[in-house]
């Protein structure tokens, strides 16, 4: 088995130990509502050697369960240019997983996320002076740590990092801003 798969089943197992006790004791009186939807700008280092690293966009649902723990879907798309100018290597990551609150300080609130990532890639590569395209699905996990601010009741920006665990790691680092129905 490959390690960054054994990584991910580790941190997903890991995450559903931790939000066991959080499950138990939610409080229904949170805050936050329900469901939220946020969207940002993220970037991300290299996926390979050759690559540059690159800008992208984010876009996120999470259904909250309590006030300690919700269920989070996302999807981030990046276009990394190459060293050489008529190369380009798309990465859509597509995250479902758990999403955990740690503190919340006044409007200020901790959390992680923890979950099984499939990343959808297209490679380009030179072969004999023709550009080929290359598709790949990576299946693997990714873990985040954030923070995010409520600016008002139905409105909230936040920040994170993001380790993406499966062939080719990288890093992803976003900003976002969300609606809470």
């Amino acid at each position: 088995m490959n390690r960054f798969r054994l990584l991910a089943a580790l941190c997903v197992f890991c995450g559903v130990l931790f939000a066991a006790p959080s499950f138990a004791g939610a409080d229904e009186d949170s805050r936050l509502r329900n469901i939220s939807i946020d969207a940002g700008a993220t970037m991300s280092t290299s996926p390979a050697s050759g690559w540059e690293s690159a800008t992208g966009l984010s876009f996120g649902l999470v259904y909250r369960l309590g006030n300690n723990a919700g269920i989070r879907v996302a999807v981030e798309r990046y276009k990394f240019p190459g060293i050489d100018p008529s190369l380009t290597y798309t990465r859509m990551p597509v995250f479902l997983g758990g999403r955990f609150y740690f503190w919340g300080f006044g409007d200020i609130w901790s959390h992680a996320d923890l979950g099984m990532e499939m990343s959808i890639d297209q490679r380009q590569y030179l072969s004999g002076g023709a550009v080929l395209t290359e598709d790949q699905n990576n299946m693997g996990g990714a873990a985040l740590y954030g923070m995010l601010y409520e600016v008002t009741e139905h409105l909230f920006m936040g920040a994170d990092v993001k380790w993406h665990l499966n062939k080719n790691s990288y890093w992803s680092y976003g900003v976002y801003l969300g609606i809470v129905f």
